[in-house]
C-alpha cells in the first residue's frame, strides 16, 4: 500500500514510523485498524487506517482450509523527500 503523505507534515519535512494492526474478516474485508506505535511528531497524523478501511485482503485459512478472521501487523515509514 502506498500511503498518502499528509501535506502539512511534508511541508514541515516530518518523518515517522507508524506501526498498525489490521483486523481482516473471513471474507477479506477490514473490520478494524489500530495504530500500535508511532514516532512522535508535531503534526504528522498517519491516514493509513482511514485509507486501508476499504481494502480487500486474501483471508487467512484454518487447518481445514476454511477462511477465518485474522490480523496483519505492518508499518509505514514516512520519509520527506
Amino acid at each position: 500500500m502506498e500511503a498518502r503523505y499528509p501535506d502539512k507534515a511534508l511541508a514541515r519535512r516530518e518523518e515517522a514510523l507508524v506501526a498498525f494492526t489490521v483486523i481482516v474478516e473471513a471474507d477479506g474485508s477490514v473490520s478494524g485498524c489500530m495504530a500500535d506505535n508511532a514516532t512522535p511528531t508535531e503534526t504528522l497524523q498517519s491516514p493509513a487506517c482511514e485509507e486501508i478501511a476499504t481494502a480487500r485482503f486474501e483471508p487467512a485459512r484454518n487447518a481445514d482450509g476454511e477462511p477465518m478472521r485474522s490480523y496483519i501487523t505492518t508499518n509505514i515509514t514516512y520519509v520527506a523527500h
